[in-house]
């Protein structure tokens, strides 16, 4: 399907707040730090993220309550920003919020980076500096199990459900427009909205959707796919070294096998 640009409509929220935002500048001591510009932190000697852990299995809370090194919560995202504070030799400290929240504390440096399975996309492209890609993820159609998940979907006249602010939210708006989709705080609440019968389906990232499926009965995941997007890690427009040195702590994850092992803890590979 051909997407069209739609804006998230960001800008009147960050005029004023960037200009008055106040971070204080700090240099990582570990094997990342290349980066020619100073990266700068909100805290010295931290890493805060902002994330929404309702969103499972990139963040949620820990089962045992400990987590990634400590902070309560767990999940791909949440070990990997872990994996990275280590590289930068700095504390991890998880903030967590709504997903649009987690947005805008990056963008007005009120967290240093946002992980919560975020998208890149021209808009939000104006507003943030983003990472090299980490995970590939794709899109999924979750619909009442009295359809068959073999056939194709007739979309016209649905009222499609998604989560508010992420990429499944972005592209269901421009596929149906916002007379056809309803957007909820969470996938889990769009899917008790679809079994209640107050939507025809639902589009959530395919690793979540599946989580919630697994616990829901009554619903199922379309064969066909409804698009595919690549993760990427989230900080403020006016902070490239902090940019730079995620970026190579990326990498350097990459290379020894560390990203490749957190994700298959989480999403074995068999299921991607």
């Amino acid at each position: 399907m051909l997407k069209k640009c739609i804006t998230l409509l960001l800008a009147a929220l960050m005029v004023a707040s960037l200009a008055a935002c106040g971070v204080s500048t700090d240099r990582a001591s570990g094997s990342a730090e290349s980066a020619d510009t100073d990266m700068r932190l909100l805290e010295p000697g931290k890493l805060i993220i902002a994330t929404e852990a309702t969103f499972p299995p990139y963040e949620m809370p820990a089962e045992d309550g400990q987590g990634a090194a400590g902070t309560g919560f767990a999940g791909i995202d949440i070990e990997l920003a872990a994996a990275i504070a280590d590289k930068l030799g700095l504390e991890l400290v998880v903030k967590n919020m709504t997903f649009d929240s987690a947005l805008y504390a990056a963008q007005l440096g009120k967290a240093d980076l946002v992980l919560a399975g975020i998208g890149e996309s021209s808009e939000r492209k104006q507003f943030m500096l983003f990472s090299e890609p980490y995970i590939s993820s794709v899109q999924v159609v979750i619909v009442p199990d009295t359809i068959d998940p073999d056939e194709p979907y007739d979309y016209r006249g649905k009222k499609i459900g998604t989560q508010k602010n992420t990429t499944s939210w972005i592209y269901s708006m421009d596929d149906f427009g916002e007379d056809q989709v309803t957007v909820f705080d969470t996938g889990a609440e769009a899917v008790q909205a679809l079994l209640d019968g107050r939507l025809d389906a639902v589009v959530l990232e395919q690793a979540p959707a599946e989580n919630i499926v697994r616990k829901t009965d009554g619903v199922v995941i379309l064969d066909q796919k409804f698009t595919e997007d690549d993760y990427v890690i989230g900080m403020a427009k006016d902070n490239p070294g902090l940019q730079q040195a995620v970026n190579q702590a990326l990498k350097e994850l990459d290379d020894d096998g560390t990203l490749r092992r957190i994700i298959e803890r989480y999403i074995p590979s068999g299921e991607q």
